[in-house]
Formats: C-alpha cells, structure tokens, sequence
C-alpha cells in the first residue's frame, strides 16, 4: 500500500518509480556491469623484464591488486633541484 502511494505521487518530493520501471532500470545496469567485467584487462607489466628496476617491479607485483580494488598505492614522489634543494611539485 505504501508503494502505491509513493506511485501515485503522496507525499514524495523526489521522482518515484514504478516497480516496472524500478525493474527494467536495475536489469540494465546489472547486463552493463556485466559487460565490463567480462572483458578482464590485461596488466601494463606484463611480459615485462623489470628485473634491474626495483620501484617499477614492486608495482607490478600489486597492479593486479590495484585494478581489482583490493589495495591502494600511494605514491610520494621527492625532486631535487642541482644546489640540493628539494623542489615542490605542484600540478
């Protein structure tokens, strides 16, 4: 009873929907959900030789993790300028 209401427009400030529509909208964004995740991506480090390169193969060890959202990386990156003095880096 309560939906009906809601349905025919007492007291709803917001847009309500019909069950129908409620439906069709939540099959459609489940099918594009869907869709992205069936294509997996493939990894940037991938048949990578970064054996000689420490930083690049620690982040190729969690880019997996990082796409998947299980884990996030935070990055502080440092400059100095050629009299030894640190330079902000500002974007």
């Amino acid at each position: 009873m309560g939906r009906q209401l809601v349905e025919l427009g007492y007291r709803g400030l917001g847009d309500a929907m019909k069950r129908e529509e409620f439906e069709a909208r939540k099959l459609m964004l489940h099918e594009r959900s869907n869709q992205k995740t069936a294509v997996p991506k493939q990894l940037a480090s991938l048949d990578k030789d970064l054996t000689s390169y420490p930083f690049l193969q620690n982040l190729a060890n969690r880019e997996e993790l990082v796409r998947t959202g299980k884990l996030t990386t935070i990055i502080f990156i440092r400059d100095v300028n050629s009299k030894g003095q640190e330079v902000p880096l500002i974007s």
